[in-house]
């Protein structure tokens, strides 16, 4: 599945899709929304939850520069040697 065919699918399938195959690698937050980043199949998912509707948004991100605000939780201290 491309990113293109995850957003042309109705919310309740996108859900559904991000609960059985989705990975979450990161969160962050601001004063509008909580935000999740999710990998699904070869692309990245981030779901943002508005703090004061409730309401929910997927946005695929296909380009790794928007997964920047992301990178710094990434701990890499494991890794080395």
């Amino acid at each position: 599945m491309t990113s293109s065919e995850f957003d042309a699918l109705p919310i309740s399938v996108q859900f559904d899709l991000m609960t059985r195959n989705g990975v979450k690698v990161g969160q962050r937050n601001n004063d509008f929304y909580l935000m999740k980043l999710y990998r699904l199949f070869k692309f990245h998912v981030e779901v943002k939850k508005c703090r004061s509707t409730g309401e929910v948004f997927f946005s695929t991100i296909d380009h790794d520069v928007l997964l920047v605000p992301y990178l710094e939780q990434i701990d890499l201290k494991g890794l080395l040697i």
